[in-house]
């Protein structure tokens, strides 16, 4: 099932680095998941662990308390990403007050977050790969997708075991997710947002918004991709170094009109054929 289009998920949430080494894989990607759930405005949400659990895909009972762990809501006010507060409403069901709890969380910090879109649910991974990934790209190089950590320095960063880090290694390599780059690795999920570089005008980081909402939809929608979003997403997976003018290459890739500019030796639609 195609989760994102029926459930009430926003095109796309932040995560905030810090969350990387707060919480555990799991955790994480519970986060990320609740995260999508949050008004706009205030980042809150009423979302009840029922829903959660049911949004995620999995068993509400994981987010109870345990022999090892707390419950879940205590996990993540302890990761201080997330504030509780506790409210009475009016129950849907009866005509009654019941407590409800609201999760209210952490605006992003400038130039210490990351932005992941509302697709990253589909990917047919497990929770704990799916926690791993958003671990991986909270540790990517600015503005990319390479990781300059080898395996043994990113179970050092994140206190995991150096085998369970290589096990998820060797699954993502194995599903074309990650792949190996000297040291490090790459980073192969579409749905991990870049934002714009130092210096690049608002105008672009627009376009760029723009067009990631149309692939979204689209691809949600089983409909094929444009040849011009194809390239944007050959350009994209290549952070954009064969791209001179980021604003001609947005323009075309909206309007699907080819053309050559000035600072081009070939004309822009040639490019990531």
């Amino acid at each position: 099932m195609n989760q994102s289009i029926k459930l009430p998920f926003k095109g796309y949430t932040t995560m905030n680095i810090s969350a990387a080494y707060t919480l555990s894989c799991p955790d994480l990607y519970r986060f990320f998941v609740l995260s999508l759930t949050t008004d706009k405005k205030t980042l809150k949400t009423d979302t009840t662990l029922d829903q959660l659990a049911s949004f995620v895909g999995e068993s509400r009972r994981n987010y109870d308390s345990g022999k090892i762990n707390t419950a879940l809501t205590d996990r993540l006010a302890e990761s201080g990403e997330v504030e509780i507060e506790h409210i009475r409403a009016k129950s849907l069901k009866e005509n009654k007050e019941v407590n409800r709890i609201i999760y209210a969380f952490k605006e992003a910090i400038p130039t210490k977050y990351r932005r992941i879109s509302r697709g990253f649910i589909n990917l047919d991974l497990s929770i704990k790969l799916k926690g791993y990934l958003l671990k991986l790209f909270a540790l990517a190089d600015a503005h990319s997708y390479h990781i300059s950590y080898s395996a043994t320095a990113i179970a050092k960063e994140f206190k995991m075991a150096k085998v369970t880090v290589s096990k998820y290694n060797n699954e993502l390599i194995n599903k074309g997710f990650l792949s190996l780059n000297g040291a490090g690795f790459d980073l192969h999920i579409e749905s991990f947002l870049i934002d714009m570089l130092k210096g690049q005008s608002v105008e672009v980081e627009l376009l760029i918004q723009k067009v990631e909402n149309v692939i979204l939809i689209m691809k949600e929608s089983d409909v094929q991709l444009p040849r011009s979003y194809m390239q944007y997403l050959a350009a994209k997976k290549d952070n954009f170094k064969k791209i001179r003018n980021m604003e001609y290459f947005m323009n075309y890739v909206i309007s699907g009109v080819p053309y050559k500019s000035k600072e081009d030796s070939e004309p822009i639609e040639d490019i990531y054929l």
